[in-house]
């Protein structure tokens, strides 16, 4: 299922706004996948997708607050500055911190569900990191690093056998000044533990069922120190990982979604399927910055791009395609498998990510 799998990502709002039809739509475009991410599954979307032919792939918002908010009853899990503070929201997003048991079990337990009791072909972990608003902290030089929380410190202090402060300002310092390396070393084995229980659990459920992540278009380094996305420990788990390469959204030139991409393909063990941006138009946004407007031209651009051995693909968002980025969808899918266009060629030629940073 996963080599030349093209996939289309709809909001939840929008399959139980416009029903079945937008599964015929996506299956005459060329598109052999669907990707959601759900707080309530449509009831009729696994029946109607088998219909059209379709396989259905649903996200799963592991830390993150901006769906199903917990917060709420579960305040614990806001994730703690350097300062003291609470990480401010940005947008949409506040993320959670990825170190309660409790929290994670759930996450754990809602996605063998979807696979033994919703149907779905296959589970991809969503916001499985560190939390980082990276749409647009990744546009600048840094971040502010979180969580001490808690929670945190004390999986820290069991994890390394060093006691470290209660205070998250002390704990910080004594954090980044004596136990730098164990810290990160600790935040890639959380996101990477959780990763193995998400696989598990699903397979168990279901041992045809797809598990997958989405990853973080960021550097190598940024990934591996600010997020805990050890790519090549969380492939290990996984049968498909998907960079999300919104270009735009960072700022970039088409051509850097054939840099990020290899980069995560040439460190990961199993398969990759980029997902390429296919709209920046606040209408369809909600007015979070997806980046400057562009146009049609530059999505086929974006398409031309995503190149894998795999010869996969997936778009963000379904409700981006309007009639002229539909027609680049139909041009980029007719055309012979190992027929590259020129620009598919310059994506090639392009250099890969080799300096990091962060």
């Amino acid at each position: 299922m996963i080599a030349g799998t093209r996939a289309l990502f709809y909001f939840e709002h929008t399959l139980h706004d416009a029903g079945p039809e937008l599964l015929a739509h996506a299956a005459a475009l060329g598109f052999t996948a669907i990707i959601t991410e759900p707080v309530r599954l449509p009831p009729w979307l696994v029946p109607a997708a088998r219909d059209a032919g379709l396989a259905v792939l649903v996200g799963v918002a592991c830390h993150s607050d901006h769906a199903d908010p917990v917060l709420p009853r579960r305040p614990d899990l806001w994730p703690v500055e350097a300062d003291g503070r609470r990480r401010a929201r940005q947008e949409w997003y506040i993320g959670l911190i990825p170190t309660d048991p409790d929290h994670n079990a759930g996450v754990v337990r809602r996605c063998a569900r979807l696979v033994a009791e919703g149907g779905v072909d296959g589970v991809i972990a969503d916001f499985l990191r560190w939390p980082m608003h990276w749409e647009l902290e990744l546009r600048g030089p840094g971040h502010a690093e979180s969580s001490f929380d808690p929670i945190t410190l004390a999986r820290f202090a069991d994890w390394t056998g060093v006691t470290v402060p209660t205070d998250p300002a002390a704990a910080a310092r004594a954090i980044h000044g004596a136990h730098r390396e164990s810290w990160r070393a600790f935040r890639r084995a959380v996101v990477t533990a959780t990763m193995a229980r998400i696989a598990d659990a699903v397979r168990a459920a279901r041992s045809d069922a797809l598990v997958g992540a989405f990853i973080v278009p960021g550097t190598h380094d940024q990934r591996m120190t600010w997020l805990g996305q050890d790519v090549a420990a969380l492939s290990e788990h996984c049968d498909v990982l998907l960079p999300m390469a919104y270009h735009a959204i960072l700022h970039r030139p088409p051509a850097w979604i054939a840099e990020v991409t290899a980069d995560i393909a040439g460190r990961a063990r199993c398969p990759v399927l980029p997902v390429v941006q296919c709209t920046a138009d606040p209408a369809v946004s909600d007015g979070a910055d997806w980046g400057p407007e562009f146009g049609a031209d530059e999505f086929a651009a974006a398409l031309a791009h995503a190149t894998t051995p795999e010869g996969g693909v997936a778009v963000f968002c379904g409700e981006g395609l309007t009639p002229d980025r539909a027609r680049a969808v139909r041009t980029a899918f007719a055309r012979p498998a190992g027929r590259p266009t020129r620009e598919e060629e310059a994506a090639r030629r392009s250099p890969s990510l080799t300096k990091d940073s962060a």
